[in-house]
């Protein structure tokens, strides 16, 4: 699944600008999958190209035009056989661990100064996604927000007990030269 499909996805529930969807990254798919605008508009312009939305432009008084995007039959197709289509893995991508890997590299403050940022972005996303309860539109939709909660509460206990080991352990390289 790649953000052409995410895009067709958030427009299978309705008409959206770039920045709607933008938001709908934002909220709904904030625990899952990240996109910003630099990877949103180069995937409107290609399902434009394949015919698969529609784009209204709506004048806006004192601001640049609005562009309404809407999903075709084709892209609601393209959609459904993308999502059939989907090898349901679960792909990880985390610059924290990528430094908690080699973290024997680093000064022993900036293992735990970047544990407590993590821990503190974990934070905030379970709380979003325990406000999120009541703003959820469908039974997927409510599956993937508990999945997050779940798997982000389990890593917010894991940090946690991990706070002392990692203090305890001296990750400094320099100190054992």
């Amino acid at each position: 699944m790649d953000v052409k499909h995410l895009c067709l996805g958030v427009l299978s529930s309705g008409p959206a600008s770039g920045y709607d969807i933008k938001k709908h990254f934002e909220s709904s798919f904030k625990h899952f999958f990240v996109a910003g605008y630099g990877s949103i508009y180069p995937a409107l312009s290609r399902l434009l190209e394949l015919r698969y939305v529609e784009v209204e432009r709506l004048e806006q008084e004192r601001l640049p035009d609005k562009k309404l995007y809407r999903i075709t039959a084709a892209g609601r197709h393209a959609f459904q056989s993308a999502l059939e289509n989907t090898v349901p893995r679960h792909k990880v991508r985390s610059e924290f661990l990528a430094m908690m890997h080699f973290s024997e590299w680093l000064p022993p403050e900036s293992v735990r100064d970047a544990l407590e940022v993590h821990l503190s972005e974990l934070e905030q996303l379970r709380d979003t996604l325990e406000l999120a309860e009541q703003a959820v539109a469908s039974t997927g939709a409510e599956f993937s927000r508990r999945y997050s909660l779940v798997s982000t509460t389990a890593l917010i206990d894991f940090l946690q007990q991990q706070r002392q080991h990692l203090d305890r352990k001296g990750m400094n390289p320099a100190a054992r030269r």
